[in-house]
Parts: structure tokens; sequence; C-alpha cells
């Protein structure tokens, strides 16, 4: 279930970010490649704590690993950019986040002196920062919801009534009262 929910969340982060355009990588590689950053900023390094013990990170290969993560992920978010800047934008498509760093970095903003590395560290924050929480959050919630079956019952009764036969949509959200407060008292 909480492959399930990261995954979830990972779809979502990403067309926010990116809309359809990953710089012709498949979601499932990048995913991959966005779990190794993410393991990797959860690795200790001697040379973090013992600076002079930094020949230990190179013999492990850790630097190595770094060095290539690193790379990998680079030359993804360049391309990510590319395509974003080379194809007109749809019409029929929804603007995502990078078109609108990328606009900003075009035309200027109030005060905004933003150029391509601040717009990858942008996306890379979003990615690392709201992935591994909001899913964290997700579970939380339904671990709530699972405690208390009498509330869950109550919470897919609303989402039935409102959403109806065509499913959740955004402008349901707020009229479900139930789910907000599952939520909230999940966070709590």
């Amino acid at each position: 279930m909480s492959e399930l929910i990261v995954s979830l969340t990972y779809t979502v982060i990403s067309k926010a970010a990116f809309g359809n355009k990953l710089g012709g990588m498949d979601p499932g590689s990048c995913r991959a490649m966005m779990k190794e950053v993410a393991d990797l900023l959860e690795t200790v390094a001697v040379s973090d704590m013992f600076p002079r013990l930094r020949w230990r990170d190179w013999a492990t290969g850790l630097d190595a690993k770094i060095g290539r993560t690193a790379r990998k992920l680079d030359n993804v978010l360049a391309r990510a950019l590319q395509e974003h800047e080379k194809k007109p934008e749809d019409e029929d498509e929804a603007a995502d986040l990078l078109n609108d760093l990328l606009l900003v970095i075009k035309e200027g903003g109030e005060g905004l002196n933003l150029d391509r590395i601040d717009v990858k560290g942008l996306i890379l924050d979003l990615f690392i920062g709201g992935i591994d929480t909001t899913s964290k959050a997700i579970e939380w919630a339904m671990a709530y919801l699972i405690k208390n079956p009498r509330e869950m019952a109550n919470v897919q009764e609303e989402v039935r009534q409102v959403a109806g036969p065509q499913g959740v949509l955004e402008e349901h959200l707020g009229r479900m009262s139930r789910p907000q407060a599952a939520l909230k008292e999940a966070m709590r």
C-alpha cells in the first residue's frame, strides 16, 4: 500500500511540475532516479562528521555514486527544460510549474532573478520535499481511518454521495467535510 501511495504522490507532483513533458524519460525510471536521490540524502557520509576521513567515502564508492546520480538528475532536468522551451504550449494542456518558472526567466519577475540552475533546484526541492511528506501524511490518514471503521464508512459515504459515479473531481473537494476532517485529525 505504501508503494502505491508514493507512486500516486509522485505522479501528482510530477504532473504539477512537468505536465506531460518529462524530458523524454519514462515516469518509472524517473521515479527510480528520484528514489535513488532520496536514498543518497538519507546516507550518512563519514566525511560529513570527520572531514579527514574523506578517503573512506571515496573507497566505499559513495563519492562516485553521488556524482553519477547528480549527473543523471541534471541531464533529466536539462532535457525537461529544453523540451518545455522548444515546444509551444498546447492549449489543451494545463500550464505546469516548469512553464511558469521558464516564463519568469524569459520575462523577468518582480524582483525575481532566476536562471536555469535556480529552476532545476526549485523542481528538485519540490520533488524531494513533496513526495515523502505528502505520502506519509496520506499513510497516516489511512491508518487513522483503518483504526476507526465507523469514521471510514462515514468518509466513504460522503465521498460517494458528493462525487457520484463519475469519481472525485477538484470542484467536489470543497463540499466534502469528512475527508478534510480525517486528514486534519491524522495531521494532529
